[in-house]
């Protein structure tokens, strides 16, 4: 006698039963955010005051082998061949913004990458996408002379954290249930689309990021005319360009993404043709950033 199929889930359906489900833990403050390591998270607050804190993160950098090695990367990587002798040096001649960045950076991307599931792959093009992002926005700053292109992309890389986090809380469903849909991968990805900003957005609160990079999080389809070169409106023309370079986990409407790259340059007043270059560059700069 065959055996009955098992029931396969409706996705409309259950996205809408997570993010009920998410939206009211967020509300009544009952979600298990992930915590930002606690040296990332160090460096952060100690860096939101930007007047004369750098001295104050340098023994928090050297608490963690993994931070002062990029940092010290970074800085040489930065030196045009004067190489730093100590942190203090690499630390003063990152500045603020770089050193948020760096830390933040490391702790998203262990995060990100440390998944062992059949959809390690779309947690692969999400952190691709990040990546991307991040660096078409601190490209784009530079081209719309933004004072803080490291701001910019920090808010790229974070500007999609919800995503990773909702990904996380699926990744546990995966583990502990063997009824999964038979397109799982299909069916994970859609969920995570339809209900991550909300997560982003209490996860990006409260990890006491900059506002700048907050609002990036908190909406990435609009732009805001009134303060056109802001770091949220350099993150929404940056994520139309990650996707228009193919670096991205999903659908996407080609028509809808040259209407966004179209209004996000005139808004921006940066070249056309620098813009495009910038789109065209980005997979290769993203494969030789992740080490892919």
């Amino acid at each position: 006698m065959p055996v009955p199929a098992t029931p396969q889930p409706n996705v409309a359906r259950v996205s809408e039963t997570v993010r009920s489900v998410l939206l009211s833990k967020i509300e009544s403050g009952s979600l298990a955010l992930p915590s930002m390591p606690g040296v990332a998270l160090k460096v952060i607050r100690t860096l939101e005051d930007r007047d004369g804190a750098l001295a104050a993160v340098v023994p928090i950098v050297e608490t963690c082998p993994i931070t002062t090695a990029e940092v010290i990367r970074q800085a040489n990587a930065a030196a045009n061949g004067r190489r730093v002798a100590s942190v203090e040096q690499a630390v003063t001649r990152l500045g603020q913004l770089r050193l948020m960045r760096i830390a933040v950076e490391i702790s998203v991307r262990e995060f990100a990458l440390s998944k062992k599931s059949a959809i390690s792959g779309d947690f692969r093009a999400i952190w691709d996408h990040s990546v991307a992002t991040a660096i078409a926005a601190r490209d784009l700053a530079k081209l719309a002379n933004y004072a803080e292109p490291e701001l910019a992309y920090l808010g790229g890389l974070l500007h999609d954290i919800g995503k990773i986090v909702c990904g996380d809380i699926l990744l546990y469903v995966e583990a502990t249930t063997d009824r999964l849909p038979a397109n799982w991968a299909d069916w994970w990805l859609e969920v995570v689309g339809s209900v991550h900003r909300p997560v982003g957005i209490a996860v990006a609160k409260a990890w006491e990021l900059p506002p700048e990079v907050v609002a990036g999080v908190e909406d990435i389809a609009d732009y805001d005319p009134a303060e056109p070169a802001s770091a949220p409106n350099l993150v929404r023309l940056a994520n139309a360009l990650a996707k228009k370079a193919g670096l991205y986990a999903g659908p996407v409407d080609a028509t809808e993404l040259d209407a966004l790259i179209l209004v996000g340059t005139q808004l921006l007043g940066v070249d056309a043709a620098a813009v495009d270059a910038l789109a065209g560059e980005l997979p290769a700069r993203v494969a030789a950033a992740t080490g892919e």
